[in-house]
This record gives structure tokens, C-alpha cells and sequence, in this order.
């Protein structure tokens, strides 16, 4: 008999520890002050063996924002990058130890069984709005590629991953293309060229054309280069990149049009600078095709376009400036240089929308270039005039204190103070170094500023004709 109370007495006391172990195991958030993560165990890559519950918590909180104060998050895709901010990435520490409890719960029947470790990523949830995952480009699989980010996050993993592509993926759109006929001894374009050719401007970067085409090619020469810049010049206007630095050649080149060309100079250290504000992938296709060079700037389909224009044309007259020559035949004159107006431009950037409506524009550029000016070629005035002229001025500067008003009444007089104005004009422009044709450059050296060199020049542009050139 009291063999079987014995017996009776064990099964209770079995029933009681087994009935604790089932409440232990159970119930995971009135055991975890007592319960320890089995050593070996990690969860989103970090070890947490051997920690409570509470401990595990506070170095994953500590480790989820080391690794959001990293940066955002970013898909790249062929044709663009996206970003995803870090404050959208959310991460559950209470359901993601849940799960941990859960993994290292053992049977009941097996309470007696040293736990395993386990290896569990954290929970997380990117929050996408639907407005926002309406504007990413229909060749990205926003389910997929939302997976791929919530697993590389799970993880703290890398903050960039590839965008997964559906299958019917679009092709790039040419945003803008050019071809330009190649001017004559130009031979030094081939290198340049195949290394601008593939170059890609991504979002947030910027291109130096110095930095990755010019100083890469093993010879520069600065013709080559501003006709393959200018080129680029006229098709980046076409897409949304900023100007960050462009220098004007101050003369309209054969192969472009004013405000529509651009400079670059190693040895004066002039570069051609864009950065990309995003969110799309600018690639660059150049190509020499005999004569011509071809030119393709390519990126994902975009609903607002880009368009230059140039406004505000303004022609600056150029000047006539007359020499003199020894030789020449009396009454004659020979034009040795044709004048060609300047011009004083604006090219502004206009987006466009799909409807063709204009959403908005800015102002790239205003772009002066100098006037070429006129030069005649005169025959020497004969000595009789230029003896009369001497004694008119003589005439005229004894009479000024006298007869300040006679010249006024007398049209004569007008006529002949007139004369010598005119001639002591002239003579200054006289060149008579061995009967050689004389020049006179023009530039801007002696003018503070762009526009008091322009007023100056608007002065002195009026066409001055001796009146004995018949």
C-alpha cells in the first residue's frame, strides 16, 4: 500500500513539472527575465548568444540605428537610381524576439535537451506609399524589388541593391541626338571619342570632361576637344542635369550656332562640369562615322521633356576701320577684311510636359561675342590736300579766339572745320610702314566689364567714308 501512495505521490509530482515547463515555454514574455538565448544564436547577423531578452533588444536598437545613420537606402537600375529614406525602413524588435522564443522553444517531452542556436533576420516593412510606387518606372518589379529590399535590410546588409526587372524591360529612350559634320583637319577625335563613348552621369554624381575624357586620352588637342564638348553641350541642355561649369569660346564656331558651343583648356584649367540631381541614369553614346560625328544621350522614359531655346538675339554692329597705302591707285580702295556683326544671345532651358504644355524654364546662359570689324584699304590723300588740310587747322585755330561765330554764320567755314576734323581723324589710322596693309586687333583687356566694352564699341561703330574716296 504504501508502495502505490509512492507512485501516486511521483506521477503528481511528474504532472506539476511538466504543467511548469509547458507555462515556461509557452508563454515567451513572462519567461524572457529568465530566459537566455542559446550561445551560438544571431539574429540580423549579430550575435546575441548567451543575452536576455532585454539585452538582445538593446544592441540590435543600437546596431539597426548605426546602420540607418549610414545613408538611405538606393535601387539602381539600368536606367536610374532611386532612393528609398532610412526613416522608411521600419524594424519590430518585439515580433522579431517573438520569433527567436519561438525557434528556441523545446517539447515538453524534451525539456531535458540542450537548446540549439538559431539564426533568424530581423522583421522589417519598407512603407511605400502607392503615389510613390506609381512614379518609379514600369520596368522595375516594385513587388520583387520590395522583397529584395526588405531582405538586404533584414540583414543589415548593403544600401544598395539592384532593382529586379520585369520581363518585358523596356530599352532606353534617346533623350536627345545630334550628328555633326566634323571640320576639316580635326584628326585627333578618334581617342577622344571612344573614351567619352558609354560614360555614364549618375544621379547625385557630377562629370568633368578635363577629369574622365581629356586627361585620359594620351594627346589633347583643344580644337578636337571643343567641338566634342560643344557637341555634348547641346544635348545635355536637353536633359534635367545642372550646369556647374561651362566656358563660351567668344566665337560662334561654323559647326554651331551662338550660346551653343563651349570651351575646355587644360592649360588654362577650363572644364566642363554637369552634375546629376537624379532620379535617372544619363548614358552618353558617341560615335565617328566618316565625316561626321554622331552623338546620343540616353536614359529611362521620362514624362517631362527638355528643350533649349535661344531668345533675346541682339546684333552688335561691328566698325569700319580705314588704313592707308602708298601704293595704291588714287580714288581707289580695297576692302582686305569683311565685317561681321557680333551678337549677344540668351539660351534658356524650357521642360516641357507630355501634353507639350511648358511647365517651366531657366536661364543657362547669356553669351556676348565680339564684332569683326571692317577694314578699307585707302590710297595715300595727295600732298596738295594734305597741305591744304594743314592750313585750314592753322587758319581755324588762329580765327577760334575772334570769329568764334563766324564759322556758325559761314557755312564755308563749317565745311572746312569739318574737313580737318575728319583728317586728323584719319591720320591717326595712317600706316605707311613700306606700303604694307595695315590691322588692329580688337579686345576687351582695356574695358572693365562686358557691357562698358559693348557701350564703347556701339560708339564707335558708324561707318566713317572719306569724302574723296569717289
Amino acid at each position: 500500500m504504501s508502495r502505490m501512495k509512492r507512485l501516486i505521490a511521483l506521477f503528481f509530482s511528474f504532472i506539476i513539472a511538466i504543467s511548469a515547463a509547458t507555462i515556461s515555454f509557452g508563454t515567451p514574455h513572462i519567461a524572457n527575465a529568465a530566459f537566455t538565448i542559446p550561445d551560438g544564436s544571431t539574429v540580423g547577423g549579430i550575435d546575441v548568444g548567451g543575452m536576455t531578452v532585454d539585452e538582445a533588444k538593446d544592441i540590435l536598437s543600437d546596431k539597426i540605428n548605426e546602420w540607418k545613420n549610414q545613408s538611405d537606402m538606393t535601387i539602381e537600375s539600368p536606367t536610374e537610381i532611386l532612393t528609398i529614406p532610412s526613416e522608411d525602413i521600419q524594424y519590430d524588435l518585439n515580433q522579431t524576439m517573438d520569433q527567436l522564443l519561438e525557434k528556441t522553444k523545446t517539447p515538453w517531452y524534451a525539456f531535458f535537451i540542450k537548446k540549439k542556436s538559431v539564426d533568424l533576420p530581423l522583421v522589417v516593412k519598407v512603407n511605400i506609399t502607392d503615389e510613390e510606387l506609381s512614379e518609379w518606372p514600369n520596368h522595375i518589379d516594385k513587388v520583387k524589388t520590395i522583397d529584395n529590399i526588405e531582405t538586404t535590410a533584414s540583414y543589415l546588409g548593403e544600401h544598395n541593391i539592384q532593382a529586379v526587372l520585369t520581363e518585358a524591360n523596356e530599352q532606353n529612350d534617346v533623350i536627345a541626338e545630334a550628328s555633326w559634320k566634323i571640320p576639316k583637319d580635326y584628326i585627333f577625335l578618334d581617342e577622344l571619342v571612344e573614351e567619352l563613348n558609354g560614360k555614364k552621369i549618375t544621379p547625385g554624381n557630377s562629370f568633368s570632361f578635363l577629369q574622365q575624357v581629356a586627361n585620359e586620352v594620351s594627346y589633347f588637342r583643344e580644337d578636337d576637344g571643343n567641338f566634342v564638348v560643344s557637341m555634348l553641350y547641346s544635348l545635355l541642355l536637353q536633359t534635367n542635369v545642372e550646369i556647374i561649369e561651362r566656358h563660351s569660346q567668344r566665337v560662334i564656331p561654323a559647326y554651331s550656332k551662338a550660346g551653343i558651343e563651349a570651351k575646355v583648356s587644360q592649360t588654362d584649367d577650363k572644364d566642363f562640369v554637369v552634375s546629376n540631381p537624379g532620379p535617372y541614369i544619363y548614358t552618353i553614346q558617341a560615335e565617328k562615322n566618316g565625316s561626321k560625328l554622331k552623338m546620343a544621350i540616353l536614359s529611362a522614359p521620362q514624362k517631362t521633356k527638355y528643350q533649349y531655346k535661344i531668345e533675346n538675339k541682339e546684333d552688335i554692329h561691328y566698325r569700319t576701320i580705314y588704313r592707308y597705302k602708298k601704293d595704291l591707285q588714287p580714288c581707289c580702295k580695297r576692302v582686305i577684311q569683311n565685317g561681321v556683326n557680333g551678337q549677344r544671345v540668351e539660351v534658356y532651358r524650357v521642360s516641357v510636359a507630355e501634353n507639350g504644355a511648358e511647365l517651366s524654364r531657366e536661364l543657362i546662359s547669356t553669351d556676348f561675342y565680339l564684332p569683326v570689324p571692317e577694314i578699307i584699304l585707302l590710297a595715300l590723300p595727295s600732298s596738295e590736300n594734305q597741305n591744304n588740310n594743314a592750313n585750314n587747322e592753322n587758319d581755324q585755330t588762329n580765327s577760334d579766339d575772334t570769329n568764334t561765330n563766324s564759322s556758325q554764320a559761314d557755312p564755308s567755314n563749317a565745311n572746312a572745320d569739318h574737313s580737318t576734323n575728319t583728317d586728323q581723324t584719319k591720320q591717326k589710322d595712317i600706316n605707311t610702314d613700306n606700303g604694307t596693309d595695315g590691322t588692329e586687333s580688337m579686345g576687351q583687356d582695356r574695358f572693365q566689364s562686358e557691357e562698358e566694352y559693348e557701350k564703347q564699341l556701339m560708339e564707335e561703330s558708324v561707318e566713317e567714308e572719306p569724302e574723296y574716296v569717289k
